[in-house]
């Protein structure tokens, strides 16, 4: 199996806090794939798949081979755990290597407003 090489300083996730108890997130991964290859996140949440690959949530292409998903809705918990896959023609093709990524939401400053967003690496 192929091994991916993710860039894990490219690696961001924007939170928007909507209420006390939901939170809008934008996943986003910079990695430079192939013909035929994607970009989907997996991880412990239902929105992810419950790390079940055949449920991932495939991330969008942008310019500058920047993968994201914006609007993903968290309101199970404050916190998750998730990993980057490589899906080749829809199928998975790699993991991202090393341990989980955790995302800790309630660890993040409260921002204001509609554009606020938090960042993580």
């Amino acid at each position: 199996m192929a091994k991916a090489s993710f860039l894990s300083s490219g690696a961001s996730s924007r939170v928007s806090e909507a209420t006390s108890t939901e939170y809008r997130l934008t996943l986003r991964i910079k990695y430079e794939t192939k013909f035929g290859e994607q970009i989907a996140v997996v991880g412990n949440l239902p929105q992810l798949g419950n790390w079940n690959v055949k449920k991932a949530l495939i991330l969008k292409w942008t310019p500058g081979h920047v993968w994201e998903v914006k609007d993903l809705r968290v309101t199970e918990k404050p916190y998750f755990m998730y990993k980057y896959i490589v899906l080749w023609h829809g199928r998975h093709r790699s993991w991202e290597q090393g341990l989980d990524r955790i995302a800790d939401l309630a660890l993040l400053p409260e921002l204001k407003g509609d554009d606020a967003s938090k960042v993580l690496y």
